[in-house]
């Protein structure tokens, strides 16, 4: 992320935003469009803020009104795909983490068998999980 930052500085917002959205998924990581855009803003101009305090105030406001959207159809996706790995016997846990493209969940499975990694997989459909020894 810090090389992008110094990337960042004078650049028009869209291309902002666009290579703050590349560094993310490079990272495997998540933050919200609004939040982006923020960060975004921020980086490339940072005495903004300053210059605009009641716009500021105003949009960072916004990113905490409503509920999360977003996050509460991946916990509904995190939780379905609980219910139909959870009873295989095998199974040793789940992990469900947001990125910039969505919901990654990954199993762990215990002992390790393709043919016991290809049920949790058949079960889980359609969602696509990853699935992982325990050691």
């Amino acid at each position: 992320m810090d090389s992008v930052k110094s990337d960042l500085r004078g650049l028009p917002q869209d291309e902002a935003v666009k290579r703050l959205v590349s560094a993310l998924r490079r990272a495997d990581a998540f933050m919200g469009m609004r939040e982006v855009r923020i960060l975004a803003r921020d980086l490339r101009d940072p005495w903004w803020a300053r210059r605009h305090p009641v716009r500021a105030f105003l949009q960072t406001r916004e990113i905490f009104r409503g509920p999360d959207l977003e996050g509460i159809r991946g916990l509904a996706e995190s939780e379905k795909v609980s219910r139909r790995v959870g009873q295989i016997k095998g199974v040793r846990g789940l992990e469900s983490r947001r990125t910039m493209d969505g919901m990654v969940h990954t199993v762990t499975i215990d002992p390790w068998s393709d043919e016991l990694a290809n049920r949790v997989r058949e079960s889980a459909a359609p969602t696509a999980v990853n699935v992982r020894p325990l050691h």
